[in-house]
C-alpha cells in the first residue's frame, strides 16, 4: 500500500495548542492535507520572476527526489528542500523508504524557524510502495523508485502541454550536502542558450572525502554513473563484470591510474575553458552519463516516454558492476536518451558542487552530528513510523515486579504499553497491530495526563506460560521452542503471535527468596496449597511474623496437599538422585526449580532469538535516576516525567533457615545455566555453599527429561528423543564446546559397528588430534564501520562454499577501504586476536550428514584412485559399494588418509594444475573440530546454519552479527558451479542412495557427527529421523549418557 500526503505548507504556528507528536498522529489520519490562498489559487506551482547574480530570469522548476529514512536526513538536506518549496515556490515530489511522518514534522519546525507564516508551494510526500521495497538488488530497487517518481512528475502537467521550458531538479536527499538553491536555480536558467548551447540534462560535481580534513583533496565519487565522452566509464576496474580496458577509452581517468583528485582537477580546468575573467564562473563539461546526487532535467526529457531506468539493454552491460551485475540506472536512462536523440547534450556543472557521506576519522566529528533530527530532540520518538515499531518483551517469572515495571515506564515516558493477556485489559481487547489480532493488546492505565502510543518499542508484558503454582509434572516438560512460543501466548492456550516484530527483551529478576514467598503468598494465600487451610488464620492475616513464617512452612510440607504432590513428581522427575536427597526437606523448593527453569529458558530464547537484552533487577527501582535514563534510553523513549517511588515493602528474611539458605545456594548453582547464575549469586552473598559435589546435573533450561527415565523408555517409543536428545547434547557440547573426551567412545563405538578385529584403528589419543586439530586457519577482514574500525575472521570451512565466501572478502576489501589476509592461528595467538579492532568471528555450516555426503564427492573428485592401498578403489566409480567401502577404510586405515608429504599425480591436479601433497580428507573432517581452539582464542564464533540463498543471507549475517551495516553495501557474486558439484563420476548420487537406505555405513555416519549436531542447534532440518534413532537407542545412550557420566565425563556447566 503506498501512502501519500500532500501539503500546502504555511506555519506551524498555526496551531500552537498541537503537540508535534498529536500533528503527527493527524497526518497519518489524513490522506491529503491542503491550504489554499488567493496567493496561488490553490495552482500547483507559479513560474516567480527571481534576481541571481545581477539577472532576472524567470523559473518554471519542480523537485524530486528520494530519501531512504528521514531520521537520517542531514540538516542541510532539509533545508535545502524547504528553500526549494518555500522561496523557489517549486512542488516537491519524494519518495520516502522511512519515517515519512517525521519528514513532515521536520519540515514545519524548519519552515517555522527560517520563514514564519510564508506560503509555500505543494510537498507531495509518498511511501515507497511495497513492490518497490521487495526488490533485493539495491540499483534495480532504485530504478523502479525513479520511474515511480517519473509518473508522479508526469501527473503535474495536462495532455499537451509545453515541457521544454520546465525543468525537473532530481535529488538524492542522502546526501551530507547540497547546494544553495539559488544555484541551483540559476543553473537550470542557463541551461537554455548558454556557452555550449542548450543543455538537456546537468548534473552535479559530486565529491567525497575520507576525513573532514582541510589538505586532503577531494575525490569524484559518483563513478558508477559517469562516462565521459567519448566513452570512458569511471568506474573501477576489479569492480565491473568486463573488466578489461576497452580501445575506446581514456586510461588516464581510470581509477587503477589517475590519483585521487584528477577528475577534480580536469572538471575545473573543462569549466574554466579559455575563461580570462576571474568572475569564477564555469561553464558545463559535456559527458555522456553523470548523476553527482543532483541532475536537472529538461522536462521533456525527463518525463520521455520511451526510456526508462529499469531498461535491460544487452548494450549496456560493458558499464556493468559486478556486484549488481547490471549497469546503473542513470547509465541506461542516459544512453536511452542518447539513442532516440542523438543531440542530447549531457554536462557536468564543475561549481554545482554536492557532497557524500563517509565515516570520518577518530578526530573529526560524526557525520551522525548532522542529522537534521539532532535539531529537535523531542522529535527523537518518532524515528520509526508508527506501523513500523516493534515489540520489547518484559519478561518476568511472576511476582519478580512485572506491575511496577509496568507503571515506571509509563510514567517516565506518558507512553503506552501492552500485555500479552487480554484479560487484563479493562474494556475491549484492543491490539497493537490490527494484522495481529492474536495480541500483544494495549493495556488499559488511568493516567492524570494524557498517554502517547509509543512510535520506537512497545514494552508487553509476558510470563511466557507463566508457571501455575500446583501445575502437573506435564507443565513442566518443556523444550525452548514451546517457551518461546508461550511467550507469546495469551495465556497458555491458543495461537501464538508471529513474533518477527518482537526485538528487544527487558528481562526481569527478582531475589529468588522474595520471589518465591511473595508468589506464594500472591496466589489466593497459601490457601490453595494446603488441605489444612484455616480461613480464619490466613498467614497474610496473623498478628506476627514469627505466625505467618510458621503457616508458610506449614503449608509447603502438607504432605497430602496437590502442591506438595505435584512438586515431587516435578523434583523426582528432574533432578538425580543427590541433589534430590539434599532439598527434599527444604520448603517449597519445587517453586526454586521452577524459578532457575524459567531464567535459564528466558537466557535461551534471547540467544536464540538474537534479541537485544537488558537484565533489570527488581531492587534496581531504588536508584530511580539510573533506572529511568537506562529504561527509556533502552526503548529508545524520551524520559518526560517522574518515576513513581519505589519502596522494597519488605524482604522475607526468616523464612528460611541458615542451613536451608546453604542447600538452596548450592542446588540453584548447579541447576542454573552460566547467564542465570552469574544474574541471581548475589542473593547468596552471605550463604554459605556446601561442600562442592561433582556436579553431574544438567542445567534445566535445556534438559525436559532426566536420567531415571532413560532406561525405561523402548527404542521405537517416538517420545524418547525429544527427552532425551537435550541431554546429550548438554553432555557432548555444552554451549559450543565439545567435550573432546567423549570422543574416544564414540570412536569406540564406531569400531564396534564395523566389527572387523582384523582392522588396526587409530589409539584414542591419536584420533582425538585427528578430529580435533591444535590449529584453525582464518581468513581475516580488517576494515572501518561507520563509527570505529572493526575486523572479523572467517574460519574457513570445506565444502561449505568456502571460495565463494572468500571471494566476497576480497570484494569488501576492494570496495570498502580495507585489506584480508589469511592466519593458521594455535592457542598461542590469543595475543594476535586481542589486538584486533573488535574481532567477530563468523562462517557458514550445512547438515552435517550432506557436509560428509558433499566432502567425500569431492574426495572421489580430487584423488580419484590415487590411493592404490585401499580396497575402495578397486570398486566400481560412482557404484554404492565403493562408498559404503570407503566409510569403513575412513576410520580403519586412516594412516593411508592421514598420509603427508606425498605428491599426487592425476587427472585432476593435470587439468587444473594443482599441487596435492596429502590426501584431501579435511573435506570430510566434521564442522565442530575447530570450536575448541576456538574456545581456547576466546573466540566466541557466529555462524550461519545453512548455505541456502547465501549471495544474500551471509552479507546480512555478517553484517548483523559483527554490527556493521556498511558490508550489505557488497553483495556476493554468483560464481561458477564447481565442476564437482555436477556429480561427474556419480558419486554424490551414490552416496546419497546409500544414506537413504539407513543401515550400517548411515547408523557409522550419525554417530561419527553426533558433535556437529550437538554443538549447532539451529540447522533448519535439525536431526535426521534415522540419526534420531541412533541418538536415542539404549545402546548409545548406556555409551554416552549413563555410564560415562557416572564415571569418566565432567558434565559440569563450567
Amino acid at each position: 500500500m503506498v501512502s501519500v500526503k500532500i501539503i500546502k505548507f504555511m506555519t506551524m504556528a498555526l496551531f500552537p495548542a498541537i503537540s508535534f507528536i498529536t500533528l503527527a498522529n493527524v497526518f497519518a489520519d489524513f490522506k491529503y492535507m491542503s491550504l489554499m490562498t488567493e496567493e496561488n489559487g490553490g495552482n500547483n506551482a507559479v513560474p516567480c520572476l527571481k534576481k541571481y547574480e545581477g539577472e532576472t530570469f524567470e523559473s518554471k522548476i519542480i523537485l524530486t527526489g528520494l530519501m531512504r529514512d528521514a531520521s537520517k536526513v542531514s540538516y542541510d538536506a532539509l533545508t535545502f528542500l524547504v528553500q526549494m518549496n518555500c522561496v523557489q515556490y517549486a512542488p516537491a515530489y519524494i519518495l520516502v523508504e522511512e519515517n515519512e511522518e517525521l519528514l513532515f514534522m521536520m519540515y514545519g519546525r524548519v519552515k517555522t524557524m527560517l520563514f514564519g507564516p510564508k506560503l509555500c508551494s505543494t510537498l507531495k510526500v509518498t511511501t515507497q510502495p511495497e513492490y518497490v521495497s521487495k526488490i533485493t538488488s539495491r540499483v534495480e530497487r532504485i530504478a523502479s523508485a525513479r520511474e515511480f517518481l517519473r509518473s508522479q512528475v508526469a501527473t503535474f502537467f495536462p495532455n499537451g502541454a509545453s515541457l521544454h521550458a520546465w525543468k525537473i531538479v532530481s535529488v538524492d536527499f542522502d546526501l551530507l550536502e547540497l547546494p544553495l538553491p539559488s544555484k541551483v536555480v540559476t543553473t537550470s536558467l542557463r541551461m537554455d542558450g548558454g556557452s555550449i548551447g542548450d543543455v538537456d540534462v546537468t548534473c552535479a560535481n559530486g565529491v567525497v572525502k575520507t576525513f573532514e580534513d582541510e589538505l586532503e583533496p577531494e575525490m569524484y565519487y559518483d563513478t558508477f554513473a559517469t562516462i565521459l565522452l567519448p566513452d570512458t566509464f569511471l568506474f573501477s576496474m576489479r569492480n565491473r563484470v568486463m573488466n578489461k580496458t576497452r580501445p575506446e577509452e581514456d586510461q588516464s581517468f581510470l581509477p587503477h591510474v589517475a590519483k585521487r583528485d584528477t577528475i577534480i582537477k580536469w572538471l575545473n580546468k573543462e569549466g574554466r575553458g579559455n575563461r580570462t575573467d576571474d568572475d569564477g564562473k564555469m561553464d558545463p563539461v559535456p559527458v555522456r552519463s553523470c548523476f553527482g546526487g543532483l541532475a536537472i532535467y529538461r522536462a521533456s526529457k525527463f518525463l520521455d516516454t520511451r526510456c526508462s531506468y529499469e531498461s535491460n539493454d544487452p548494450k549496456n552491460m560493458k558499464y556493468a558492476s559486478k556486484f549488481e551485475n547490471r549497469p546503473c540506472e542513470h547509465v541506461v536512462f542516459h544512453n536511452c536518451l542518447k539513442e532516440f536523440d542523438s543531440e542530447t547534450v549531457i554536462a557536468i556543472q564543475p561549481d554545482l558542487r554536492t557532497r557524500w557521506r563517509k565515516p570520518t576519522g577518530p578526530k573529526h566529528r560524526s557525520i551522525d552530528g548532522s542529522f537534521a533530527i539532532n535539531k529537535f530532540p523531542r522529535l527523537k520518538v518518532t524515528t520509526q513510523s508508527a506501523d513500523k515499531k516493534k515489540i520489547a518483551w518484559l519478561l518476568s517469572f511472576p511476582n519478580s515486579g512485572t506491575s511496577h515495571t509496568m507503571e515506571f515506564v509509563t510514567d517516565i515516558t506518558k507512553n503506552h504499553v501492552a500485555t500479552n493477556y487480554g484479560q487484563e485489559t479493562k474494556h475491549n481487547k484492543v491490539q497493537v497491530y490490527k494484522d495481529q489480532p492474536e495480541g500483544p493488546f494495549w493495556l488499559d492505565q488511568v493516567k492524570k495526563y494524557p498517554l502517547m502510543f509509543p512510535l520506537t518499542y512497545v514494552m508487553t508484558k509476558s510470563h511466557c506460560g507463566a508457571r501455575c503454582v500446583s501445575c502437573p509434572l506435564s507443565a513442566y516438560i518443556e523444550s525452548v521452542d514451546e517457551f518461546d512460543a508461550r511467550c507469546a501466548l495469551d495465556g497458555r492456550k491458543g495461537k501464538p503471535y508471529n513474533t518477527d516484530r518482537v526485538a528487544k527483551v527487558v528481562h526481569l529478576l527478582r531475589n529468588p527468596f522474595d520471589n518465591v514467598v511473595s508468589r506464594l503468598r500472591f496466589d489466593q494465600g497459601i490457601k490453595s496449597l494446603s488441605t489444612k487451610f484455616d480461613e480464619s488464620t490466613y498467614a497474610n492475616d496473623a498478628s506476627s511474623d514469627e505466625e505467618r513464617i510458621e503457616k508458610f512452612r506449614n503449608a509447603c510440607m502438607d504432605l497430602e496437599s496437590y502442591f506438595y504432590i505435584n512438586g515431587q513428581k516435578i523434583l523426582e522427575h528432574f533432578l538425580p538422585d543427590s541433589l534430590l536427597q539434599d532439598v527434599k526437606d527444604i520448603p517449597c523448593f519445587v517453586e526454586f526449580f521452577k524459578f532457575v527453569k524459567w531464567h535459564n529458558l528466558t537466557f535461551e530464547i534471547t540467544k536464540k532469538m538474537k534479541l537485544d537484552s537488558m537484565v533489570l533487577h527488581y531492587d534496581s527501582f531504588e536508584d530511580t535516576k539510573s533506572t529511568s535514563t537506562a529504561l527509556s534510553t533502552f526503548l529508545e523513549l524520551e524520559d518526560m516525567g517522574e518515576a513513581p517511588i519505589f519502596e522494597i515493602n519488605r524482604h522475607y528474611d526468616g523464612y528460611f533457615t541458615q542451613d536451608e539458605v546453604n542447600t538452596i545456594h548450592n542446588a540453584v548453582e548447579q541447576l542454573s545455566s552460566t547467564e542465570t547464575w552469574n544474574e541471581v549469586k548475589r542473593y547468596f552473598s552471605l550463604s554459605e555453599p556446601l561442600e562442592t559435589k561433582p556436579n553431574t546435573v544438567e542445567p534445566i533450561a535445556v534438559v525436559p527429561g532426566a536420567y531415571k527415565l532413560v532406561n525405561n523408555l523402548k527404542d521405537n517409543d517416538e517420545t524418547k528423543f525429544d527427552l532425551v536428545w537435550p541431554i546429550i547434547k548438554n553432555t557432548i557440547c555444552p554451549k559450543m564446546k565439545p567435550k573432546t573426551n567423549l570422543w574416544p567412545v564414540i570412536y569406540s563405538m564406531i569400531r564396534k559397528e564395523i566389527e572387523n578385529e582384523g582392522h588396526v584403528f587409530l589409539k584414542d589419543e591419536i584420533s582425538k588430534r585427528y578430529f580435533f586439530p591444535n590449529t584453525a586457519n582464518f581468513e581475516v577482514y580488517e576494515g572501518k564501520n561507520k563509527n570505529s574500525e572493526m575486523s572479523f575472521l572467517y574460519l574457513k570451512m570445506f565444502k561449505c562454499a568456502n571460495n565463494n565466501i572468500r571471494s566476497w572478502i576480497d570484494d569488501l576489501a576492494n570496495f570498502i577501504d580495507g585489506k584480508v589476509y589469511e592466519k593458521l592461528m594455535t592457542s598461542k595467538d590469543k595475543a594476535v586476536v586481542d589486538n584486533l579492532k573488535k574481532p567477530c568471528a563468523v562462517t557458514a555450516i550445512r547438515d552435517p550428514i550432506s557436509h560428509f555426503l558433499s566432502g567425500y564427492n569431492e574426495f572421489e573428485f580430487r584423488m580419484e584412485n590415487t590411493l592404490s592401498t585401499l580396497n575402495y578403489v578397486t570398486m566400481k566409480e560412482g557404484s554404492e559399494e565403493r562408498f559404503k567401502t570407503f566409510v569403513m577404510e575412513y576410520f580403519y586405515q586412516t594412516d593411508t588418509f592421514l598420509s603427508k608429504n606425498i605428491t599426487i599425480d592425476n587427472g585432476f591436479t593435470r587439468k587444473y594444475n594443482k599441487t596435492i601433497n596429502a590426501p584431501v580428507t579435511p573435506h570430510l573432517f566434521p564442522m565442530s573440530r575447530f570450536l575448541p581452539i576456538l574456545d581456547q582464542l576466546g573466540i566466541k564464533l557466529n555462524y550461519l546454519p545453512s548455505l541456502s540463498k547465501l549471495n544474500t543471507t551471509f552479507p546480512k549475517f555478517v553484517s548483523n552479527s559483527c554490527d556493521a551495516k556498511e558490508l550489505m553495501k557488497v553483495p556476493m557474486a554468483n560464481m561458477d558451479t564447481h565442476e564437482s558439484s555436477l556429480d561427474p563420476k556419480g558419486s554424490y548420487r551414490a552416496a546419497k542412495k546409500v544414506w537413504a537406505e539407513g543401515g550400517l555405513t548411515s547408523r557409522i555416519l550419525c554417530q561419527y557427527r553426533v558433535f556437529d549436531y550437538a554443538c549447532f542447534d539451529d540447522l533448519p532440518d535439525g536431526v535426521p529421523d534415522f540419526c534420531q534413532q541412533v541418538f536415542s537407542s539404549n545402546s548409545f545412550l548406556d555409551e554416552v549418557l549413563t555410564k560415562r557420566t557416572k564415571t569418566k565425563v565432567d558434565v559440569s556447566l563450567s
